[in-house]
């Protein structure tokens, strides 16, 4: 594996399959959580209509739902279809919580 190969990542990350939502204001979509951090996760939707339909930029506030625990993010980024999203979690999530979600 070359240097410009290697990805750098603030925490490590756990792949994963875990149901899940993402909320904003207007909406409320089902999917799963396939790649989870203390610091963000990868959700992906169940319906990529719905979330291509609202084309939602880097920035955009949103709040994950992951085993019974809420968890308030920012949209960092989006493939071009919406199958997969980036969430930062706007706190570092304590490891704690992090396994609650997981177990939940």
């Amino acid at each position: 594996m070359t240097k410009s190969q290697i990805e750098l990542r603030a925490f490590p990350r756990l792949s994963c399959s875990r149901p899940a939502r993402l909320l904003f204001p207007e909406l409320e979509e089902e999917g799963q959580v396939v790649d989870v951090s203390a610091g963000g996760c990868k959700f992906m939707p169940f319906q990529l209509e719905t979330l291509a339909a609202w084309r939602m930029p880097p920035g955009l506030p949103v709040r994950v739902l992951i085993g019974g625990q809420d968890v308030a993010a920012t949209v960092a980024w989006a493939t071009p279809n919406y199958s997969a999203i980036g969430c930062h979690f706007t706190e570092t999530i304590d490891p704690h919580r992090l396994a609650a979600m997981l177990d939940g």
